[in-house]
């Protein structure tokens, strides 16, 4: 169940008995229905430019949003990252500094991300 908040859904029932309480709570204006997993759309805004050594690592959608909640509002990085993903932030840190990947847009998942790793591969080894 969701409950719309300006021009976004949030999400407040996971199950039968979350939903029946969220149905007291809520008007039936307020509700939608939708019956499949949450799909995430963070626009990582704060990652792109505060962070973008983590923006274009190959996060998870999770991953994503955990580290993009901290980038906006601070506090203890949150420890989301795989040792693979904490090495190769290291050199996209390095190698940011000295050249621009702002043409490459990081993909999540699909065949859109099997080409961004390639991409982001090549352009770590250049």
């Amino acid at each position: 169940m969701l409950k719309r908040q300006s021009s976004f859904y949030s999400l407040i029932a996971k199950n039968p008995t979350e939903s029946s309480k969220a149905r007291e709570l809520l008007k039936p204006s307020e509700i939608k229905i939708n019956p499949s997993a949450p799909h995430f759309i963070e626009s990582k805004y704060s990652l792109k430019t505060a962070n973008a050594d983590l923006y274009y690592l190959d996060l998870t959608e999770e991953q994503a949003i955990a580290l993009n909640s901290w980038s906006y509002f601070g506090g203890k990085m949150p420890e989301v990252l795989t040792s693979d993903q904490q090495e190769r932030r290291l050199r996209l840190k390095a190698k940011l500094t000295q050249k621009d990947l702002s043409s490459l847009r990081p993909a999540r998942a699909g065949k859109e991300l099997q080409v961004y790793r390639e991409k982001l591969r090549r352009w770590l080894d250049e």
